[in-house]
């Protein structure tokens, strides 16, 4: 919900010039319950940073954020 109320902020849209940002909101929304689902479901004591590091949809979605964000920043 911060994240969300960031991107349309109206500092934040001053700041970008844009209020596309918004549209990256599911990707933040994804990766933070993707994130607690590995965590809580590891059964051994794993650590979580390493949970974070080899999770494939976790890291296509932090792919997919960045690009995401750098398209709606970059495309004048």
């Amino acid at each position: 919900m911060g994240y969300a109320l960031y991107t349309i902020w109206p500092a934040t849209v001053a700041k970008f010039g844009t209020e596309a940002l918004l549209y990256t909101v599911p990707f933040v929304a994804y990766g933070i319950f993707r994130y607690l689902y590995l965590v809580r479901d590891a059964e051994s004591t794993e650590d979580p940073a390493r949970v974070l590091l080899t999770d494939r949809p976790l890291a296509a979605c932090v792919l997919l954020y960045l690009a995401a964000v750098l398209i709606i920043l970059y495309r004048h």
